[in-house]
């Protein structure tokens, strides 16, 4: 064998080294689980700005209809339904938490848990957004969820 054929055995072993540790096999599990994962993060940051919407349109409404001490559910003033929505953000929702989340490597199992675990909490909000524009739009102090 001449050293031609030598080289060029040589380099090909090389070159299919090279890819084999630039290109990692990724199996079909990963790229579900991947899919997941961003499911997941868009779901969290959806939830994350409805609830800054709700929570911006309860104070916006209440001070300017100055309704902050009037309830706005039986037994709930708008004043502390605000504060349970910043204190729900912050534990719940907050960007750091969000931060912390998407570092992490969930399994595709433990991720849709955190995807069903958001989903009470979007519609609640849809809800009571949806209630709130319909408050703004007929001058209402309360909204008409019973």
């Amino acid at each position: 064998m001449d050293i031609a054929a030598i080289v060029g055995i040589a380099a090909l072993v090389i070159a299919w080294l090279t890819y084999k540790k630039t290109f990692p096999k990724i199996t079909k599990e990963e790229v579900e689980r991947e899919e997941v994962e961003r499911a997941f993060l868009a779901q969290f940051r959806m939830t994350q700005q409805l609830a800054n919407d709700v929570r911006d349109t309860v104070l916006d409404y209440a001070t300017s209809n100055n309704l902050m001490d009037e309830d706005i559910f039986p037994g709930i003033t708008y004043r502390h339904y605000h504060q349970t929505l910043e204190e729900s953000h912050k534990q719940c929702l907050s960007s750091e938490l969000y931060e912390k989340l998407a570092a992490e490597k969930y399994s595709r199992s433990e991720l849709q848990v955190l995807i069903d675990s958001l989903v009470p909490q979007t519609k609640a909000l849809t809800e009571v957004k949806s209630q709130l524009m319909l408050m703004k739009t007929a001058r209402l102090d309360r909204p008409l969820i019973p």
